[in-house]
């Protein structure tokens, strides 16, 4: 009987800090409530102006969840626009991509057979306005107050082409478009697949087994090329529907834990279509959330052969939660670990927690270490064209040229080719852009001159800059003209997709890619089981 007692006050004992520390937890919890009502109430009573309830409220919130992480937010009406599309499947719209190129609102794709693309829109485009509001200069997560509307409701936008002194208005409806997560799927030299996957998400798993499907018509394939940069993630059920493509029945994928230690493992049940061909993954810094759940798992399974530059960094897990008034609560609810147990989240202001530390080992023995996003096995940059090549693509010289070339024809010529007058014209073309887009030594040796100017240095130092500013222009003509071959590749791509769609340009392209010909030169057999078994080098 004492024993028990004793039992009895030691448990009592152990529980009190536990159970003080929680009253003490919702004690805080109801006086911040209590003080945001207060100050709240303050404000919309007695601030000097007359203020919208609402609009403080919005502020309070969004003020309230970027305490907490980049991913988690509040979002009013159909702001949920982005998810509900990769859970349905498809999305109401014009049929356009649209990015930021030269700080101008850019149309980077066109879908065919879509609204803009029947209506003559072109990649390179610049949208000016959306129904009488100007939109140019506009980050393109803001565009979507003015482009997004029901199904079969219309805009008019105006839009500007290099190459045309007017601008153009087109009148489109909005129409029902499908997510399309293939941009790409290929055939390869040596019998190498090779898809292009964008997003994830509810078709990705289905669609990436057809695309496969389609390219073993023409019999079996030596390999696979996974192209998962770029790609933002999507679902995580996505992710796992793709890993069940390569991995047996029965695999763990990828588990998550939350705030109270919970664990979910998400196990592969499909059986796999390719279990064994060998597999290259291409990410880069670009490439998150479900992107690395895939990444991280054909890892530590040594599945396949990861190339390219370290992932972004994501994983953290949302789970959106309807609540009163037509708001949703996006907020992070858990983490997610690949199979060794890597947590592969970067480090953020707000992430508190202990993320795992020390060694991982795959299943061949190899060591992966924790790091922020998914380290690839053999790194190489993606952009890694030679110089001054990837200046004039990064810049948008390369795309510039393109769309005012093809802005004199209403379909591509026939017979068409990047001939040597063209890439005259080039040359000519890039010699009258400014230095900042062609070339960093030139950008510097441009400010040089502007800050001798400011400071009144003598016209001998100010004409020995201008010297030296028009013998690295000789120097870059010379070494594009080394490069000819590449540069007449890349222009030959641009102008052709202005008048079909990016994805032929990828296509066109895919013989020049970089980070491409690294992963077909691993995949031979020697290569690539010696890498996979932890027998070579990672960096090459």
């Amino acid at each position: 009987m004492m024993q028990r007692f004793l039992l009895s006050l030691i448990t009592i004992a152990t529980c009190l800090p536990l159970q003080a520390q929680q009253d003490d937890y919702y004690g805080r919890v109801g006086r911040g409530i209590e003080s945001f009502g207060a100050v709240f109430r303050e404000i919309t009573t007695n601030y000097v102006d007359q203020t919208d309830p609402e609009t403080i409220i919005r502020a309070g919130l969004r003020g309230m969840l970027a305490e907490l992480d980049p991913y988690s937010e509040y979002m009013v009406g159909d702001e949920t626009d982005a998810i509900d599309r990769l859970s349905s499947g498809f999305y109401v719209g014009f049929g356009f991509t649209i990015g930021t190129r030269n700080e101008l609102l850019t149309i980077t794709d066109v879908r065919q057979g879509h609204p803009a693309h029947n209506a003559g829109i072109r990649p390179g485009d610049v949208l000016i306005s959306v129904d009488g509001h100007r939109v140019d200069s506009l980050r393109p997560d803001s565009l979507r107050q003015f482009t997004r509307g029901s199904l079969g409701t219309s805009a008019v936008l105006r839009l500007s082409r290099l190459g045309r002194a007017d601008t153009v208005g087109y009148y489109l409806a909005r129409a029902k478009i499908p997510v399309e997560n293939i941009e790409l799927a290929e055939r390869l030299p040596g019998d190498i697949g090779y898809i292009k996957l964008a997003r994830f998400s509810r078709t990705s798993g289905q669609d990436l087994r057809q695309a496969l499907v389609r390219l073993t018509i023409k019999g079996d394939l030596s390999a696979i090329i996974l192209d998962l940069r770029d790609n933002p993630g999507g679902l995580l059920d996505a992710a796992v529907a793709v890993c069940e493509i390569f991995l047996p029945s029965g695999s763990q994928i990828v588990s998550t834990k939350n705030r109270n230690n919970q664990h979910r493992d998400y196990v592969s049940v499909q059986n796999p279509l390719a279990p064994s061909t060998p597999l290259a993954i291409l990410i880069n810094e670009r490439s998150a959330s479900a992107s690395e759940i895939v990444a991280g798992a054909m890892q530590d399974y040594d599945r396949a052969v990861i190339i390219g530059k370290r992932s972004f960094g994501k994983g953290l897990v949302q789970t959106v939660t309807p609540l009163p008034n037509d708001i949703s609560l996006k907020i992070t609810t858990a983490r997610y670990y690949t199979p060794s147990g890597r947590s592969i989240q970067r480090n953020i202001r707000t992430d508190h927690s202990q993320p795992a530390t020390g060694s991982f080992v795959t299943r061949n023995g190899r060591l992966v270490q924790p790091s922020s996003g998914i380290n690839p096995d053999t790194s190489i940059a993606d952009d890694a064209y030679p110089e001054p090549v990837g200046r004039l693509i990064s810049s948008g010289v390369i795309s510039d040229f393109a769309t005012q070339y093809a802005s004199a024809y209403a379909f591509l010529p026939p017979g068409f080719e990047a001939d040597n007058e063209l890439m005259s014209s080039f040359y000519t073309y890039t010699e009258g852009v400014e230095a900042r887009r062609k070339s960093e030594t030139l950008e510097k040796i441009d400010a040089a001159k502007n800050i001798g100017v400011d400071s009144d240095m003598s016209r001998t130092t100010i004409a020995a800059i201008d010297q030296a500013g028009r013998q690295v222009e000789r120097e870059l003509m010379l070494s594009l003209k080394r490069q000819s071959s590449l540069v007449k590749t890349l222009i030959d791509a641009e102008i052709r997709c202005r008048f079909t769609s990016d994805s032929e340009r990828q296509r066109l392209l895919l013989h020049a890619d970089p980070t491409i010909n690294a992963a077909v030169a691993l995949l031979t057999p020697l290569r690539y089981r010696a890498l996979l078994s932890g027998d070579s080098g990672s960096d090459q």
